[in-house]
């Protein structure tokens, strides 16, 4: 008897039936996209989850982008899944379906200080003073419209300019009749602060150490050029330093302060270090100290964006100090005192001298109107033949008296002038009639 193979069945009315064909295992095509099951004579398709179909033949996605998809923009599908994008200037987020506006002023793309203004897919920059373009990139030269007259050199700054005046003009551009000597360059704006104070104002003096990090959103490096107190480069630093500080200073200090003076010492490294004096007016020499005290008080290691007009200064220290120096008030009262002290002295002086002078004469009075009491030195004779000088006796107190006198009386005339005859007195010759100092003598006539 012969066996019938597996495959093959006998219906249930014993007839034999034709072998079952798997179609899973024809394609992998069938049922692509879900999971095929055979059945007698046929299959049929089970779709895997996201898929759809008939259960006899392929698979086909389903586009979830037609339904609720929860993309706040665009949404792509794919195989099986779907997800979100985003337009230009938008990020997904981390939850895969919200779009956030990208910050394009994050970067920071405006220069020179310029403050940045976001956009969707976009930015605008608004640049401060003196410079222009679309991220402020561009130094707007001020001396392109050549503002200095009678043909003076030009140099451009940080919007600013300086004219370097010819012989006999001054001030800015140069327009000003001057009887100066020598050349003197000019600034503008009037950013600087160094003007003439009143003199009825009291002042008082403070040094400023500042550590400057950037100007106006570029970075401050030091150069060479910074070591000469002329060039072009020094003064405009000077002029942002004082001008950007002082407005500073005025914003801290309120009403009191009346007036001030800037100048910049010296720049150094590091970024460029500046170092400044700045002289403060108020309206009395306490207020003034009281100032210069406050501006010490300002002193940070905190970095600081400072800006004046526009313009802006990053510093990362500013050290303050008080001088120690005198005030213009003491330095006054020091000069009259010392003036009272000089005019005392010489009065002083001069009353000794006169008072020396006056004992001298009494000294010499006295020495003449007192006669000798020894009379063995009464008319010694008008040349004074017997010499003291040396001797003990010319050494006592009353042999100096008695030669002072001698020769006040030898001055005087008054030995040679006791003789009656009027004639003048010569040479003589011994044995005369006439005796003078127990010594006779002939007087000649002639």
């Amino acid at each position: 008897m012969e066996l019938l193979p597996g495959s093959r069945l006998i219906a249930p009315d014993h007839q034999v039936m034709q072998e079952d064909i798997n179609e899973c295992d024809l394609s992998s095509d069938v049922c692509r996209n879900g999971n095929c099951t055979n059945t007698d004579g046929s299959y049929y398709c089970t779709c895997n989850e996201v898929f759809e179909g008939t259960g006899n033949d392929s698979c086909s996605d389903i586009n979830e982008c037609l339904g609720a998809h929860n993309c706040n923009q665009t949404c792509l599908n794919s195989a099986g899944n779907f997800s979100c994008s985003c337009r230009p200037g938008f990020e997904l987020h981390d939850d895969g379906f919200t779009c956030n506006d990208i910050d394009d002023c994050s970067t920071t793309p405006c220069m020179n200080g310029g403050t940045c203004a976001d956009g969707v897919n976009t930015f605008t920059c608004s640049c401060v003073d003196g410079y222009n373009g679309s991220m402020c990139e561009t130094d707007i030269d001020e001396c392109a419209s050549d503002p200095c007259t009678n043909e003076e050199d030009c140099t451009d700054g940080l919007n600013m300019y300086t004219c370097a005046c010819s012989l006999g003009f001054t001030g800015t551009p140069c327009a000003v009749p001057s009887s100066a000597t020598t050349m003197q360059p000019t600034a503008t704006p009037s950013a600087t602060s160094q003007l003439a104070l009143s003199s009825s104002l009291f002042t008082s003096r403070v040094t400023v150490q500042i550590t400057g990090q950037s100007l106006n959103g570029q970075t401050l490096t030091y150069t060479s050029e910074l070591r000469d107190r002329t060039s072009a480069k020094f003064m405009e630093y000077e002029v942002a330093f004082c001008y950007i500080f002082s407005q500073y200073v005025r914003e801290q200090l309120g009403s009191q302060l009346v007036g001030d003076n800037c100048i910049v010492l010296s720049l150094s490294e590091g970024s460029v270090v500046g170092d400044l004096q700045m002289e403060l007016a108020a309206d009395s020499q306490s207020v003034a100290d009281g100032l210069a005290v406050s501006v010490s008080a300002l002193s940070t290691n905190i970095d600081q964006m400072l800006s004046a007009n526009g313009q802006t200064l990053l510093v990362s220290s500013i050290l303050s100090e008080a001088s120690q120096g005198l005030s213009n008030g003491a330095i006054i009262g020091i000069a009259l005192g010392v003036f009272g002290f000089v005019l005392v002295l010489i009065t002083c002086v001069c009353c000794v001298f006169v008072q020396g002078v006056r004992q001298n004469q009494a000294t010499k009075l006295m020495l003449a109107e007192q006669r000798y009491e020894n009379p063995s030195r009464q008319n010694r004779g008008f040349y004074g033949n017997e010499s003291f000088n040396g001797s003990d006796e010319y050494n006592s107190l009353e042999g100096r008296r008695y030669a002072v006198g001698q020769a006040l009386d030898r001055l005087r005339g008054t030995d040679s002038q006791r003789h009656e005859d009027r004639n003048f007195w010569t040479p003589y010759v011994v044995d005369g009639s006439e005796t003078y100092n127990d010594v006779e003598r002939n007087p000649m006539h002639y």
